[in-house]
């Protein structure tokens, strides 16, 4: 799992949980990365205690979109959001 520390590995990995569209595939996702990358650090990082933040991205966890900001911040990287299919809707072609 040390290849999670690249950057463009870690957001494969997270996009292909993301895909599969299962909210527990992801945070468990986020955690793998988070712990690769050290779970005290990010949570440090992001504002968060270390109990706190593996709660949030345990199975039972219910995190909020302010947790998932602040760790992806953490981890220097980012949301977004694009078109399925990366197409772009006939109003802005």
């Amino acid at each position: 799992m040390g290849e999670l520390m690249d950057p463009c590995d870690a957001v494969a990995y997270l996009e292909a949980t993301l895909q599969e569209e299962e909210e527990e595939g992801f945070l468990l996702a986020l955690r793998t990365v988070a712990e690769v990358h050290g779970i005290v650090e990010i949570a440090l990082i992001a504002g968060v205690g270390r109990e706190s933040l593996y709660m949030t991205l345990s199975e039972e966890g219910n995190p909020k979109l302010h947790t998932h900001m602040a760790m992806l911040n953490s981890l220097e990287l980012r949301r977004s959001v694009a078109p399925e299919n990366n197409q772009q809707s006939a109003e802005h072609s």
